[in-house]
């Protein structure tokens, strides 16, 4: 019997951290359009990057200084509308 209480309470942890999982991809998703609409990026190979992502990260690329800052605060811009907070100490700039 312990067995089995076990699994299914594994089961319902693994929906949990899969609807949340879907939930902040979502919101990211829809953030990053917003911010796709203004950013400029860089081209190689003849294609735009703006972003690139993986999981819960993102970094965002831009050839101007002055383009970096405003990137970052349109982020974090959207990020008030959708209730979310950029965090601070694991955001870096580099030029």
């Amino acid at each position: 019997m312990e067995a089995q209480e076990e699994s299914v309470s594994e089961e319902v942890y693994d929906k949990g951290v899969l609807s949340h999982q879907l939930l902040f991809n979502l919101y990211t998703e829809f953030m990053i359009k917003e911010l796709d609409e203004e950013a400029t990026g860089i081209i190689i190979g003849g294609h735009n990057f703006d972003s690139i992502r993986y999981a819960d990260d993102a970094v965002f690329v831009s050839d101007e200084e002055h383009s970096i800052q405003e990137i970052v605060q349109k982020i974090a811009d959207i990020c008030n509308v959708y209730g979310m907070v950029i965090n601070v100490k694991k955001t870096k700039t580099i030029w």
